[in-house]
């Protein structure tokens, strides 16, 4: 187990992959499991810190059902003080968490099977830092290697940021990829503060409707190449994808907040019609394609 300087629990984790689901599980936030102990929920499938520091009357991570981006909760990660000056971040793992308070010490492992390889990790949040702190998302995918009898991590993507943000925004990272092979695991980790040194008292970072998406199968181009502009945004009947510049033979791919894809259809021309009266309420994804090559690609909200 890693040690940190002392009363602080940091970033520094120690990351390996462990196989426990199946897919991406409770992205959205929506389903929480009480603790029957404690007087804590945790999201399901996910591990925080809560059952070490609920011990102390302490919660770092908690449901929020007051302005959550879509469902009927998001992810609340608060940076707190446990005891005798001892920080927690807000901490959120699809792995398995453990934290000794004692010895401000603490580390990360497993993760859930994932077979794929995107090309982003998408999703929604909101952060409100404090003196300067900074949070991160962060996905990190392994495979086993038998000859190193160990597991090896082959592919990640990584977002922070210090700003102030208080409405729902979208954040969308590429995945780097070490090499060419599928991966067989993937971890998700989310904290309030990566400031490692002096995490920050207050420090709240707001979480919803993650994702992954361009999954191999489809030749895509890493660098969208025109700008899409897409309105109304949110939409309720019909929405509207405009195009800086003509297209033929292109094609449209809308996949929902779950990878799955909800509309492939092809075009040709500058804009777009989209009827949304059969899409359920929530944040959809698209892709413009055209030769296999991603030309634009954007997001908007049905409400």
């Amino acid at each position: 187990m890693k040690k940190y300087t002392p009363c602080i629990i940091g970033l520094f984790f120690a990351l390996t992959g462990i196989a426990q689901n199946d897919t991406l599980p409770n992205s959205g936030f929506e389903v929480w499991v009480q603790d029957t102990l404690q007087d804590y929920d945790n999201p399901e499938y996910w591990d925080s810190p809560n059952e070490e520091t609920a011990a102390f009357g302490v919660v770092t991570v908690e449901k929020d059902s007051l302005d959550p981006f879509q469902g009927k909760y998001a992810a609340r990660m608060t940076t707190r003080i446990v005891q005798f000056g001892i920080k927690s971040p807000g901490v959120l793992t699809l792995g398995n968490i453990d934290i000794d308070l004692i010895s401000a010490s603490a580390e990360i492992t497993g993760g859930v099977p994932y077979k794929q390889r995107p090309a982003y990790f998408r999703g929604t949040y909101k952060y409100l830092p404090e003196n300067g702190d900074s949070c991160s998302i962060i996905a990190v995918f392994f495979r086993f290697v038998p000859t190193k009898g160990k597991r090896q991590n082959i592919g990640l993507a990584s977002f922070s940021t210090s700003d102030t943000v208080s409405d729902w925004t979208d954040f969308s990272v590429e995945v780097n990829w070490t090499n060419d092979t599928l991966p067989d695991s993937v971890n998700v980790i989310l904290l309030s503060s990566s400031v490692t040194d002096d995490p920050q008292t207050g420090s709240q970072l707001f979480a919803d409707a993650l994702m992954f998406e361009g999954f191999a199968g489809t030749d895509l181009d890493i660098v969208p190449r025109i700008y899409a502009r897409v309105y109304p945004n949110p939409a309720k009947d019909m929405l509207w994808i405009e195009l800086e510049e003509s297209l033929n033979s292109a094609r449209l791919i809308v996949f929902n907040t779950s990878g799955s894809e909800v509309m492939n259809r092809g075009f040709s021309g500058q804009k777009i019609s989209i009827s949304t009266r059969n899409l359920s309420q929530g944040t959809y994804y698209f892709h413009i394609l055209r030769h296999n090559l991603r030309m634009s690609s954007g997001s908007f909200i049905v409400r």
